[in-house]
């Protein structure tokens, strides 16, 4: 549960920057530009970053 409010919070911080994300397989791209903080916090959140897009799609 905690893992999903992390990953939560990635996402509306990398939204708020104007980044987006797409999967594209077992790939998850990010596309714009965000701060190394966030995309740090991304790479460490992708696996269910990646399951929210899917969710979202």
């Amino acid at each position: 549960m905690q893992q999903r409010k992390s990953a939560e919070k990635v996402f509306h911080a990398l939204r708020q920057h104007g980044a987006g994300l797409v999967a594209k397989g077992e790939q998850l791209i990010i596309e714009g530009s965000a701060p190394a903080d966030i995309l740090m916090q991304a790479h460490r959140h992708r696996r269910t970053l990646l399951a929210m897009v899917r969710m979202k799609a």
